[in-house]
Order: C-alpha cells, then sequence, then structure tokens
C-alpha cells in the first residue's frame, strides 16, 4: 500500500475541504468530497460512503481517475482504491446493486425507473440495462440533468459513475480520515482535491430540518386568494451558512408526511428514521429538491405544496380542517435526517361566496310619516344564495356540494 503522511490539523468531521493546485486545476473544476458512516442492514457492520463531485456541470474532464485515501486515527494516509472517472459497463453496475445490504437501493431505484420508464417494464432482471441507457452519454435515453439526480438518489448509481466509493471492509469505530486525489491524463497525481474525517462509532444522522412551517402565498391579496384555499403551502430552511454546508452536501432530497386524518388533538410524535406509521401519508411521490431558500413573502415563497389526492384517488383537502406534518431530510445513503415536527397545519378556507344575481331596483314614491309629503324611496332586492336558486340561475348542469 501507498502510504503518504500528512497532519491532520483543520480535518473537519462530516464535511470537506477544497484543495486546487496551481497549475493543475482551474478553480472551476472544484469539486465536493462528503462521508457518511452507515450501517449494514444485513451484516450490520459498519460502512463508510464517499462521494465526490463537481460542484456544477461535470467532472474534469483531465482526470480519468480518482485515488483514495484512508487514515485510521492518528496513523498515516494509506492508498486504498483507484475510481475511474465514468461509467461502468453494465455488468458492473449490477454488480453495485447486488452486493449484501444494497436490497433498498435496487428496490428504490426499480420503483424510480416504473414511473419514468413504465413502458420498459422494468424489474431485477433489465433494471440494469435500463439504468444503463439513462447514464450512458452515448444512448438516446441520457439526460444529464437526470444523471446527476440519480448520482445523488441512489449511492450505487454514483459508483457506477466514479462518483462514489463504499468502504466496506476493515471500518474500526472512531476517528477515520479520507481523502481524494486525481490521477490526470499524463498519468500525474494532483494534489489532495478534497479531505473530509467521520466517526465511524455510529450511523451519520443528519439533523432535522429548521423552521418547517405554514405560509400564505397570497398574504393579503383578494385577487390571489384562491391560490392558498383548500391547500397547504409548506417551506423550511435549507442550510446555507458555512457551517452549515455539511448537511446541504449530504443531502440529496426531502419528503414530506402528513396524517391520513385530520387531527383532533395533539398531534403524535414520531422518528421517521425507525418506520413509517401505517397512519401517515407521503404527499410527494419524489423526494423534493430544493436548490436554495425561497423568498421570504410572495408567490414563491414554498418549497412544497399539499393539495390532497385528488387526482389519484379523489379525495381532496377540506377547507378548515387541521393535519399534522412531518418532514425529513434524505441523505445520500437513501436514509432519513432526524424528523421535523410535528407541525399542524389547517387547510385556508378563503374562498367567498357567489355573486349575488337576479339584482333588481325598485323605485316607488312613500310618504314621510312627520311631514305626510310624498318622497322617493329606492330599493335594490336579489335572489336568495341558495342551492335551488343556483341551479336556476345557472343550469342543472352544475353540481352542487352539501345540503344546505
Amino acid at each position: 500500500m501507498r502510504k503518504i503522511a500528512l497532519a491532520a490539523k483543520g480535518a473537519l468531521i462530516g464535511t470537506l475541504l477544497m484543495f486546487i493546485c496551481a497549475g493543475v486545476l482551474e478553480a472551476s473544476s472544484q469539486i465536493y468530497f462528503g462521508a457518511i458512516a452507515v450501517r449494514n442492514q444485513v451484516t450490520s457492520s459498519m460502512m463508510v460512503l464517499l462521494e465526490w463531485g463537481p460542484v456544477e456541470g461535470s467532472a474534469p474532464q483531465e482526470i480519468t481517475s480518482f485515488k483514495i485515501y484512508k487514515k485510521v486515527g492518528s496513523g498515516n494516509f494509506e492508498e486504498i482504491t483507484t475510481v475511474a472517472n465514468g461509467l461502468v459497463f453494465s455488468g458492473q453496475l449490477q454488480a453495485f446493486f447486488s452486493e449484501s445490504g444494497e436490497e433498498r437501493q435496487k428496490e428504490e431505484i426499480i420503483n424510480w425507473l416504473g414511473i419514468a420508464y413504465p413502458d420498459e417494464n422494468p424489474g431485477t432482471g433489465n433494471f440494469d440495462d435500463i439504468l444503463h441507457s439513462i447514464l450512458d452519454p452515448a444512448d438516446q435515453k441520457y439526460n444529464p440533468m437526470q444523471a446527476h439526480f440519480l448520482s445523488r438518489y441512489s449511492r450505487d448509481v454514483a459508483r457506477s459513475l466514479g462518483l462514489a466509493y463504499l468502504d466496506r471492509d476493515g471500518v474500526p469505530a472512531g476517528s477515520i480520515s479520507y481523502m481524494i486525489t486525481g490521477i490526470l491524463n499524463d498519468q500525474s497525481e494532483t494534489g489532495p482535491l478534497g479531505r473530509v474525517t467521520v466517526d465511524a462509532s455510529a450511523e451519520t444522522i443528519l439533523p432535522a430540518p429548521q423552521n418547517f412551517r405554514q405560509v400564505l402565498v397570497s398574504r393579503c391579496s383578494v385577487l390571489r386568494r384562491q391560490i392558498d384555499h383548500g391547500r397547504i403551502h409548506l417551506n423550511w430552511e435549507v442550510p446555507s451558512t458555512p457551517e452549515k454546508m455539511p448537511s446541504r452536501i449530504l443531502t440529496y432530497g426531502y419528503d414530506i408526511y402528513r396524517m391520513e386524518k385530520p387531527v383532533s388533538g395533539a398531534c403524535s410524535v414520531f422518528d421517521l428514521r425507525a418506520s413509517i406509521p401505517s397512519e401517515l401519508v407521503k404527499i410527494n411521490s419524489v423526494p423534493i429538491i430544493a436548490s436554495g431558500n425561497t423568498s421570504e413573502e410572495g408567490l414563491d415563497s414554498y418549497q412544497a405544496i399539499d393539495e390532497g389526492d385528488f387526482l389519484q384517488s379523489g379525495t381532496a383537502l377540506e377547507p378548515g380542517t387541521t393535519y399534522c406534518y412531518y418532514l425529513v431530510a434524505r441523505d445520500l445513503a437513501g436514509r432519513y435526517s432526524a424528523t421535523a415536527g410535528p407541525e399542524e397545519m389547517t387547510v385556508p378556507d378563503l374562498e367567498g361566496p357567489v355573486m349575488p344575481w337576479g339584482i333588481d331596483a325598485r323605485q316607488e314614491m312613500v310618504e314621510d310619516p312627520q311631514t305626510q309629503e310624498s318622497i322617493p324611496k329606492l330599493t335594490l332586492v336579489w335572489d336568495q344564495v341558495n342551492n335551488i336558486n343556483y341551479l336556476k340561475e345557472y343550469g342543472e348542469s352544475k353540481n352542487i356540494c352539501g345540503s344546505s
């Protein structure tokens, strides 16, 4: 094994450091480098997931592969593997998903393919070929944005693209440091592109998202109140300050759960990392990608919206009812963060009454009781607003909800 002696000074737990070698890589070629301690669900042994990628765009083309170095405790860095920069062949992709402990990763990617490509009928026998074609720049199915999101969604997709490594062997409890370098076209090695330290004594758990809340996007606008009526807009804080950047880098997306039935008392407290209670429903079909924080108010002041399940089951949120909501972040290993909530949120009831119809102005002369003189009187008359009169005015093709 190749050994490199480096001081541990400046190492950060669960975060990244950028090192760009002058004259080797341009500033635009920066990459992120993160680590998460995870437990193998089959063997219960501890593993460390390393992921990296470009801050924007794609990994520098002059890098043909990445070298990973590992240091346990106060020891020296030792080279543990070399990862090619690019897509592996289909058989290796399938091998990643077939490793012990990756069963959930395979199930989730097959479910995703079933939604995105239902005509392909993805299953255990063909998902690897379908997925490979999506990730292959030479294939007509290839979409660079989709490939990027999939690499964040699934650690095995990231491994297949040469953007992740799963340290499965010899992971002792305690502090472990990792370092990544690049191998260039001329076979020369760059300086450190990133270094990270992780505590492998326990699984890395992302903190609960902050400031989870309901927002009214229409504010006091009468013209826009229908935007809020019958639906709940949700917002939360996306980590943006330097000390919170490790959480943002290790976060792929967010999931929101709601109690299936309106709340009749205090909301129950759940830890969604363990299991999802049967009384909860997830309001988003795919993880919510929040690229940054929204504006403080206005039409763009929300990250997600809950309108019920009207299109699928015909059920909508009833205005005036209150529900319990829960928010979790999803990390790069596919696991949930600590749970934000419960938060009680009431479905806005902002729909005004229908405009009166059949308005008639009647003028007549009446006697003033004091002077006994005749004076004009103007009276406004309109139909009572009820279901029967509404049908008479607007036609029997209208559907009336309710009995009053």
